[in-house]
């Protein structure tokens, strides 16, 4: 087979598909990871803290801040 071989060239390509998953599964390998309470206790720490600016739990202070509000009412002719 030389390079110009339509085999030789799948071939190739098929290696470096293979070459390039193991390189992602070996960066994600190397991911430091966290415990799971930790990462809980961070996040109900950091919800309690930021709880006075979140809308979804105190509402808009003005109703014109509200981008989810129908602008207009429906009309029927």
């Amino acid at each position: 087979m030389n390079a110009a071989d339509p085999r030789s060239k799948k071939l190739q390509e098929a290696l470096q598909r293979q070459r390039d998953a193991i390189f992602q599964l070996t960066m994600e390998a190397n991911i430091r990871r966290t415990p799971l309470s930790t990462t809980l206790s961070e996040l109900a720490a950091y919800m309690e803290a930021h709880s006075n600016e979140d809308h979804l739990l105190n509402g808009f202070p003005r109703p014109a801040d509200n981008p989810f509000t129908e602008k207009g009412g429906c009309c029927i002719v």
